[in-house]
């Protein structure tokens, strides 16, 4: 999870939908509007380019019109992070609000197969819920989770590799080229961005 800026104002749909009685908040641009906000990655897991995307309440709306139709409420996430989430991990850290990257720790351990260890490293209830929402979805309870999370490891190993890979080329060769390699892969829009962080 990175600290993600959220465009304004707020689709002019939302306020229209949310007057109505089956109202819909993926309306107008939401859909674009979130996926570029997000960089086309999972708020959550930061997997890109997600094939079963969702718009997620950050704030369970339960059935609370205004949150519901909230624009600063709605989230782009894929659908294994907005499952496992449901509307648990109740208060959460904001990703548009906090610098999350900084107050929750992310290692990644590749051999023999990788492991992820996630931290608070700040006091907070916030805080301990995010990070609990994150070794879900990373580690995974139920058998089907476990499966979906063995699979997202998957494809943050194949990530780490070429982070790893480009690493070591920035620090043997000082060039303009490596080192803005390096920086695409720091950069909030890439994948698993956080556990990149925190390795430099």
């Amino acid at each position: 999870m990175v600290p993600i800026k959220r465009s304004y104002p707020a689709p002019t749909c939302l306020a229209n939908e949310a007057t109505k009685k089956s109202g819909d908040y993926k309306c107008g641009d939401v859909l674009d509007r979130l996926q570029q906000d997000f960089f086309t990655k999972c708020y959550i897991c930061e997997e890109k380019y997600i094939t079963a995307a969702e718009v997620e309440h950050l704030r369970p709306h339960q059935g609370d019109r205004a949150l519901k139709y909230d624009w600063e409420n709605l989230f782009w996430s894929c659908r294994h992070c907005n499952n496992t989430k449901s509307n648990r991990y109740q208060p959460m850290l904001d990703c548009t609000q906090a610098a999350v990257d900084r107050c929750i720790r992310y290692d990644v351990v590749p051999y023999p197969s990788i492991t992820i260890a996630i931290s608070a490293e700040e006091k907070g209830v916030e805080i301990d819920n995010t990070v609990q929402l994150l070794l879900d979805v990373y580690v995974g309870k139920t058998h089907l989770k476990k499966l979906e999370s063995q699979n997202l490891r998957q494809k943050l190993s194949i990530e780490w590799g070429l982070f790893l890979s480009c690493l070591k080329n920035a620090v043997e060769d000082e060039s303009v080229s490596h080192q803005e390699a390096l920086n695409l892969h720091l950069h909030n829009s890439s994948p698993f961005a956080a556990f990149k962080r925190w390795k430099i």
